[in-house]
């Protein structure tokens, strides 16, 4: 991973300069046209919405209930891993 897309919330303050010189990523900011009006698709957005809704289907990310981080971060892995499984297996469980 090189770059993290985010809204313009991610852009504010030095957020982006701390993940560059901390950890090596880069922040874009994805924003609306500034002509546009009404709702308008906004290009990577929807790669982030869809994640989070995947997320999401578990039952266990619907709260974060956990007290360690790193359970957090296992568990969202393990999601991860069982999408990527059904998708090689072609099934639809």
């Amino acid at each position: 991973m090189r770059v993290i897309f985010g809204d313009t919330a991610y852009g504010r303050k030095a957020l982006p300069e701390f993940v560059l010189s901390t950890l090596g990523f880069r922040i874009e900011v994805v924003r609306k046209a500034k002509d546009a009006i009404g709702f308008e698709v906004i290009d990577k957005r929807w790669i982030v919405e869809r994640t989070i809704a995947w997320l999401g289907r578990n039952r266990r990310h619907t709260k974060d209930s956990e007290r360690n981080p790193e359970t957090s971060e296992t568990l969202i892995q393990n999601t991860r891993i069982h999408l990527m499984l059904k998708r090689l297996a072609n099934t639809t469980s």
